[in-house]
């Protein structure tokens, strides 16, 4: 239903950039630009599973989690139960009680109350069992634990002003603490201080060389230098 919304609001030109990527922008550029904003002002959840996975297919989101995909798999491995599952369970799968345990370690009960991330865990779950084959109540796969942390991102990081690749990068900072996930701070850092871009010096400090090798000054005269023949 939300994406239909999105397509029809992109399609009215409400949603700025929605109609260009098909489905999934228009319902990224729904939640981005409407629904997380009015969450945030009533203070409730509003980012669903599907909003979720729509922010993931986003290409600079997209990019942040491949670069972080070594923190993040060594990350949910340590909170994972059975390993080496049939899939979607192959790297295991959290329970209720690991994702709370998570929560408490990296400190994130003090702004999602226990309530709202047994709801967010419980949304993913879901979204996993009607969309993947062989998925089950109450396990949290891989893929499901991204989607998790989509949706806690815009909880926790969320403002106006910001892209959902920076709120998701601001959380990943905060995870590189964990044991083995150091990789999260390089990847989230390369969002937020990009390397800035090679640019020519100020004029006012500028020097070039002269064919004759001397230097030139900013007034153009000729400095003296070596073999320049100064003082003959």
């Amino acid at each position: 239903a939300l994406t239909d919304i999105g397509i029809f609001c992109s399609r009215q030109r409400l949603l700025a950039g929605g109609a260009v990527g098909g489905p999934d922008a228009a319902l990224a550029a729904l939640v981005e630009m409407v629904l997380a904003p009015l969450g945030a002002v009533l203070g409730v959840d509003v980012l669903d599973a599907d909003g979720a996975e729509a922010i993931l297919a986003e290409p600079d989101v997209a990019l942040l989690m491949q670069r972080s995909h070594r923190g993040l798999e060594v990350l949910f491995r340590q909170y994972a139960s059975n390993s080496n599952s049939p899939e979607p369970y192959q790297r295991g799968h959290w329970t209720a009680q690991a994702m709370k345990r998570f929560a408490n370690d990296v400190e994130l009960s003090a702004e999602i109350s226990m309530q709202g991330l047994q709801r967010m865990f419980s949304e993913c779950v879901q979204h996993e069992v009607h969309n993947l084959s062989g998925a089950s109540e109450g396990r949290l796969s891989y893929s499901g634990f991204r989607l998790a942390l989509v949706m806690i991102a815009q909880r926790i990081h969320h403002t106006p002003s910001t892209t959902p690749s920076v709120h998701l990068a601001n959380l990943l900072l905060r995870l590189s603490v964990a044991n083995g996930a150091r990789d999260l701070s390089s990847a989230a850092r390369m969002v937020l201080s990009p390397p800035a871009l090679a640019s020519s010096p100020p004029a006012s400090s500028t020097r070039r060389r002269a064919s004759g090798g001397g230097v030139v000054g900013v007034g153009g005269g000729r400095a003296g230098g070596v073999g320049s023949g100064a003082g003959r």
